[in-house]
């Protein structure tokens, strides 16, 4: 849409006024020779009496900055040191919280976006402003200046964008764009200058969106939380940063992103900006992370190389200087300038200064976190007989009747919003009260009903041993239905008195042929169950299994409210076992926590001595990083290409590669390159088989099993290793005269074992999954 604004006519720029501010403005100093890689502080400028909340430079190096103090300042360096130039006080409350810069042959403007949703617009020759913007509603939080094309963005808490002609802001009349589409605050903003009329927008609504003039061209999604900067780097491609402390790299055309690359501090990130070849991000804790660039051929990508910690609580905004150096408001008010240079460096006093007052706020933080925590007394509570599952917090040295009140609201405002049955659930032909969905550890979707009148632990076992799960799933089912239903367990209301395991079965005796079917002995524990010996001949048995100890008495299930026995009462079935470890609940792997402290050194000094099969020392630290086993974004590709080299060395070398391959059999993406039978995978096969079968070193055959075992961890890998079962199990269990493997060993027949259990309901998931596509 297009917005007409019409201003009483104002002032041309005095061209002798512009003159005499840029003799100001070029007095800096010449660049000094000696670089180090890392930046070290340079000089600390005490610039506004609150938060720094913004920062822009000239192209001869001056500063601007803006601040909660209500004041626009120019800070220019004479001799080494910067000082105050100009200042632009605002009205009072006016905050300024987002600043640009344009320079021209016409002279310079300064806009200086507000609290109130106005944008201040000043210029050489006065200290006044040459004209007020105000089509804002709410407060200006990020302005960008597009000095190719001669224009001004403007982001707002009111949800919009205005695009302004700066070549026209001081005509009585001009045209302005504004860009409707955010549903939150716009935090972000940047111009593809290389193509004009296209823009760049990020909000708190978690988007980013590409605009042609006022259309939405293109949507980006993939934030976590509020989008609070952006920096573009090329018409292809571009950066973004928010508040899930991550920054992500995205291609413009494809509206893919390209990487992630998660914050070391883990704290908000603000701001954005380049300088040179490194990338600054400036975030919540006075934090500065810099990260270097790296391009091989049309593929960037960030290498994290440092992190400055400030005195200040907060890192509002940063901003690359021409001369290499970066500066940075925070929330303290001052300016902190950051060099590579030697000679720039700040002196020995200042150093001592801000490192002392770094260390005092690193002190206060640690100090308020265990002051909160020691404030708090937390106890556990359960409401019925169960587990706890609410905590009742008491601040230390308040009222102790505000804290129970509160918990008692909590504790009510659960029960009102515990799930209530709104109909009967049909579930193999009975009617339940409840009816959940629960994912077991082996992928299925499992349906649990549940009965209000009925005992929870009953319907936890009767839901265990019907999907045969181990019994350590009993508990774990009991939690959840409490949990949902506020169930405990039950006492029925009947005279009778039921078996204190499963809360209704009996145990009923055998009777002798001339006994009354009316007559019972009284079990002394219960009162009704009771135990009578064998019968005759002639009698005829009832259902129910024979005693384990006298093979005559029967366990019998109430007809009435369950047809649940204990486990050791149920038939014995040697192909479903069951127990507390049967069935094995999952496959068996080894990880990161077997691996060596001397492995990777070892890895280095065999690598050291190849002469043709060298690794590479970024295929070296891609595998260092695997084995880390930390959430450190890993080049799999590379890890792939090492590995593909690594198992090349003779059998004597072998030992150090095989420990990092059978590491990386448990990612997909490497268990998939290695394992897929369309490719590699019965390469590896044969390659596996070959080792065991050639008698190696113990060392190797125990890695081997390892790796076997790992592999089944993703569907190729299990699919490669049932590829010529009958040999490669053969091979395996021929290790099994070493007893230094014995364990590696076994633990791939139990694998296989959870393979051929499992993999039924595995090809039904699979054959699920087609029909939903199909569908």
């Amino acid at each position: 849409m297009k917005l007409i604004l019409g201003f009483a006519g104002f002032p041309v720029l005095d061209r002798r006024v512009c003159t005499s501010v840029y003799r100001v403005m070029i007095d800096v100093e010449m660049e000094a020779v000696g670089e180090s890689d890392e930046f070290h502080l340079s000089r600390v400028i005490e610039a506004h009496k609150a938060d720094v909340k913004c920062i822009t430079s000239t192209s001869a190096g001056v500063i601007i900055s803006g601040g909660r103090d209500d004041v626009v300042k120019f800070w220019n360096k004479r001799g080494g040191e910067f000082s105050e130039a100009l200042s632009f006080p605002q009205p009072r409350g006016l905050s300024v919280n987002s600043i640009g810069y344009y320079d021209s042959p016409d002279g310079w403007l300064v806009f200086a976006g507000r609290k109130d949703g106005s944008i201040a617009v000043y210029g050489s020759g006065s200290s006044e402003p040459r004209t007020v913007l105000t089509h804002h509603s709410s407060n200006v939080c990020c302005i960008y200046v597009d000095e190719k094309n001669h224009v001004l963005l403007s982001g707002s808490w009111d949800n919009n964008v205005v695009v302004w002609p700066i070549k026209n802001l001081l005509d009585p009349e001009f045209s302005a764009l504004v860009l409707v589409g955010h549903t939150y605050s716009v935090w972000a903003l940047a111009a593809i200058e290389s193509n004009p009329g296209f823009y760049l927008t990020g909000s708190a609504d978690k988007t980013i969106k590409l605009w042609r003039d006022d259309n939405v061209i293109r949507t980006f999604t993939g934030h976590n939380d509020v989008v609070r900067a952006l920096l573009v780097i090329s018409a292809e491609q571009f950066l973004s940063a928010g508040n899930d402390a991550s920054i992500r790299m995205w291609h413009i055309e494809s509206e893919a992103c390209l990487a992630s690359y998660p914050s070391l501090m883990e704290t908000f990130i603000f701001s954005l900006a380049f300088v040179d070849s490194y990338v600054l991000a400036g975030s919540e804790g006075g934090h500065i992370e810099i990260w270097k660039r790296a391009s091989d051929g049309a593929k960037l990508s960030l290498t994290h190389c440092q992190v400055i910690d400030s005195p200040a609580m907060t890192t509002w905004t940063v901003r690359g200087l021409p001369n290499g150096d970066f500066a940075c408001g925070t929330s303290d008010g001052c300016i902190y300038i950051f060099t590579q240079k030697e000679s720039q460096k700040a002196s020995n006093t200042v150093l001592t200064t801000f490192q002392d007052a770094v260390t005092a706020k690193v002190i206060k933080v640690l100090e308020r976190k265990e002051q909160q925590a020691n404030e708090v007394v937390r106890i556990d509570v359960s409401l019925d007989d169960g587990i706890p599952n609410m905590q009742l917090l008491y601040k230390k040295g308040t009222d102790p009747a505000e804290a129970a009140e509160k918990f008692h609201q909590t504790a009510a405002a659960r029960r009102q919003h515990r799930v209530q049955p709104t109909q009967r659930v049909t579930v193999d032909g009975k009617e339940y009260d409840y009816a959940f969905d629960v994912t077991v550890d082996d992928g299925r979707k499992l349906r649990l009903p549940y009965n209000l009148d009925e005992d929870t632990e009953v319907a936890a076992q009767r839901f265990v041993e019907k999907h045969n799960l181990p019994i350590s799933f009993l508990a774990k089912v009991t939690s959840l239905l409490r949990s949902q239903t506020g169930g405990s367990s039950y006492i029925s209301e009947r005279s009778e008195f039921f078996d204190p395991l499963t809360g209704s079965s009996r145990y009923v005796p055998k009777q002798t042929s001339g006994s009354s079917s009316s007559v019972a002995i009284a079990d002394p524990f219960t009162g009704t169950s009771r135990y009578v010996p064998g019968q005759s001949s002639n009698y005829v048995s009832v259902q129910g299994c024979g005693d384990p100890y006298t093979s005559s008495g029967s366990y019998k299930a109430d007809p009435v409210t369950s047809s649940v026995v204990p486990n050791s009462c149920l038939p014995l079935d040697k192909k479903r076992p069951r127990g507390e470890l049967v069935p094995v609940p999952c496959y068996y792997r080894f990880g990161t926590e077997q691996l060596s402290p001397k492995a990777l050194a070892k890895l280095v000094e065999v690598n050291e001595s190849q002469q043709f099969l060298k690794l590479s020392e970024q295929q070296i630290t891609a595998i260092q990083r695997l084995m880390s086993g930390s959430e450190d974004v890993i080049d799999f590709e590379v890890v792939a290409t090492a590995l593909d080299i690594g198992l090349q060395w003779t059998i004597t070398d072998l030992v150090p590669i095989l420990d990092v391959f059978r590491v990386a059999l448990l990612h997909e993406y490497l268990n998939t390159y290695f394992c897929d039978m369309k490719k590699r995978g019965e390469n590896t096969h044969h390659r596996l088989s070959a080792l065991l079968m050639s008698e190696p070193p113990d060392a190797i055959s125990i890695l081997v099993c390892r790796s076997m075992t790992n592999a089944f961890i993703h569907r190729c890998g299990r699919e490669m290793l049932c590829h010529d079962f009958q040999n490669l199990f053969t091979a395996v269990t021929n290790q099994l005269t070493s007893n230094k493997v014995a364990l590696q060993v076994n633990s791939y027949p139990i694998t296989m074992s959870v393979m051929h259990n499992s993999e039924p309901r595995e090809r039904e998931r699979e054959r699920e999954r087609e029909r939903e596509r199909e569908s």
